[in-house]
């Protein structure tokens, strides 16, 4: 058995953005500083039950995925560049021209990741107190497939 902390994981962001994106093995991505308490995808399908004239028992069918978000706090460092980009991105009005590759990289010996098209759809800024660091919970909205691969 094999198991992990936390510690030494990683979150990236493509540098592509908009309606068409490259695949994550052709995009360049920029690390993000100071990310911490990731929330990977859930895996949880959309089920709808149905009662049927000769069985008392319900019957259940499954769709899709329910949607997914994945979200991680971040210490807010207003002179990293990849900081005040995302801020950026968070801010437009179109989602479609911030998307882009995300990806989380653990860290076990085979480096396993997720790979995911994504738009950040909440930035949330903490209570700013007297002796804690400036932050905010990032959620990105998950926009399609997500690929998990070691």
């Amino acid at each position: 058995m094999t198991y992990f902390a936390g510690q030494g994981t990683i979150v990236r962001r493509g540098q592509a953005s908009g309606a068409s994106l490259p695949a994550p093995g052709s995009d360049t991505f920029d690390l993000i500083n100071l990310a911490g308490n990731v929330k990977l995808p859930s895996d949880t399908r959309t089920t709808n039950s149905f009662k049927t004239l000769d069985s008392p028992d319900p019957r259940k069918v499954g769709g899709g995925f329910e949607d997914r978000v994945v979200s991680f706090r971040l210490v807010f460092d207003s002179t990293d560049a990849v900081h005040i980009s995302m801020k950026a991105d968070a801010k437009t009005s179109s989602s479609t021209t911030a998307r882009r590759n995300w990806r989380v990289i653990l860290p076990d010996a085979g480096a396993y990741q997720f790979d995911y098209v994504g738009f950040i759809q909440k930035w949330e800024w903490e209570d700013v107190e007297n002796e804690k660091e400036v932050a905010a919970t990032i959620e990105i909205a998950v926009d399609g497939t997500v690929t998990e691969a070691a």
